[in-house]
């Protein structure tokens, strides 16, 4: 991909959201309102994104995949709330799959979760899949947290295994309307490039500011030499530094 067709791709899908916060909660009257504040705060963002999604297909996806080149570039905390959205404005019943042991939670596990077998466990142990899928306190939405830390050697090498990914797909593709996967960043860990190659659509997340574009370019590429379509391209905490008036001058 040339420098040209680069910022052709960055252009798909923007803005992203406008909030960099992080954290999120379930459960509990204060936790709920935290959760609708942010939502509120979001909403319009996150329409936006899916409805720019929405007019480059055909269908609406069944499977979606959330990287970007490192840590901190916002995709669990953009992924979680899109997958929230979709259940509680779409209707849709979702299903959000943590898949990296090592990132940050974008929301409070409940009391008693912490510890208790998830993605991992179903290459590692081979267990089945809904007894690792959690329902939450929102109507339509489960999760399927990531694995503790100590799955995480076994994990690096039962992710890769093409059958057992395939039989992953085809259980949320037949059990939810849609799946919001929380992928691993590009360069911490390429075998989230194959797990990419089974899923309808691919978003890369960038933070305004923050992520460099030679190391962005560089996870795009690779992504691409590794056979995966991505579909777009999210500019996440985006900000102004020049002030509205002006661009209305401009204009």
């Amino acid at each position: 991909m040339n420098a040209s067709e680069y910022e052709k791709q960055k252009e798909i899908v923007a803005p992203g959201s406008r909030s960099g916060r992080d954290g999120m909660t379930h459960g509990g009257k204060e936790k709920r309102s935290s959760r609708s504040n942010i939502m509120s705060e979001l909403r319009y963002d996150l329409h936006n994104i899916w409805s720019a999604l929405m007019l480059r297909v055909s269908e609406r996806p069944k499977t979606m995949l959330f990287c970007g080149a490192n840590y901190g570039e916002g995709t669990s905390f953009l992924s979680y709330h899109l997958a929230l959205l979709l259940s509680l404005e779409y209707r849709l019943k979702t299903l959000y799959v943590e898949t990296d042991p090592e990132g940050r939670k974008p929301y409070q596990p409940p009391s008693g979760e912490e510890g208790r077998p998830g993605f991992a466990a179903y290459f590692t142990e081979n267990r089945p899949l809904d007894s690792l899928i959690r329902e939450t306190d929102t109507p339509g939405f489960y999760l399927l947290p990531d694995a503790p830390p100590f799955d995480l050697a076994g994990m690096s090498h039962f992710i890769s295994a093409k059958e057992a990914i395939r039989q992953l797909i085809a259980y949320c593709t037949d059990h939810f309307d849609v799946t919001v996967f929380d992928g691993q960043p590009v360069h911490k860990s390429p075998r989230v490039i194959g797990f990419a190659r089974n899923i309808d659509l691919v978003l890369f997340v960038c933070r305004y500011a923050s992520s460099r574009r030679e190391v962005s370019k560089l996870a795009l590429d690779k992504l691409q030499q590794g056979g995966v379509k991505v579909s777009g391209v999210l500019l996440n905490d985006r900000q102004y530094p020049v002030p509205a008036r002006i661009y209305r001058y401009l204009k």
